[in-house]
């Protein structure tokens, strides 16, 4: 036995006499509206615009693309930019359709929260290796931000990862590489 699924969007009258009245300063179908014989591909029918029946939504009316894009994803599954876009594209045309759709998703609050991850699981960590002999490997920290003393607003801690020997020295947000790498050959080498 076969199941199809149908699903079935009502909307609003509202809307329609909204889109109808948007149609008057509307630059593409406000033509079509005018001069309905102009444009063949276009039908009308109880002053809206079909095109292939699709309802026609200007593209300055605003408000009824956002109810189209609410009906048609929070309301139905919150389903992804193919299937909303197919699925509105079947019933209604405005410009700009799919960018809209991918708008309306991706600032979706609710697919961002439930979204499953895309990409694969992180691996296991592998830590550094050991060194093998004390002060062939250091670590370099600038911690940032404190209160300036005496122009001083940075702490740079040097550290040896074998014996975990530490060095501090005050430094400041303005110093150049050739000063901190003068600071560092006084400090750590002497």
């Amino acid at each position: 036995m076969d199941t199809n699924a149908m699903t079935i969007i009502d909307i609003d009258k509202a809307i329609y006499d909204m889109v109808q009245k948007s149609y008057a300063d509307d630059k593409l179908f406000g033509s079509v509206i005018q001069n309905p014989k102009q444009y063949p591909a276009y039908t009308t029918k109880d002053g809206l615009i079909y095109h292939q029946n699709r309802l026609c939504i200007p593209s300055n009316d605003r408000e009824t693309c956002e109810t189209l894009l609410k009906a048609y994803h929070d309301d139905q599954n919150h389903f992804g930019i193919p299937k909303t876009q197919a699925a509105i594209s079947q019933d209604y045309l405005w410009p700009g359709i799919t960018s809209d759709v991918k708008k309306n998703i991706h600032s979706c609050d609710s697919c961002a929260c439930n979204k499953p991850p895309t990409q694969a699981p992180a691996g296991l960590l592998h830590p550094m290796p050991i060194p093998e002999n004390r002060f062939s490997e250091i670590a370099i920290d600038f911690v940032r931000p404190f209160p300036t003393f005496h122009g001083y607003d940075i702490i740079w801690v040097i550290t040896d990862r074998l014996t975990n020997y530490v060095k501090i020295e005050p430094l400041k947000s303005t110093a150049t590489a050739l000063e901190i790498a003068n600071l560092f050959y006084r400090t750590w080498y002497k």
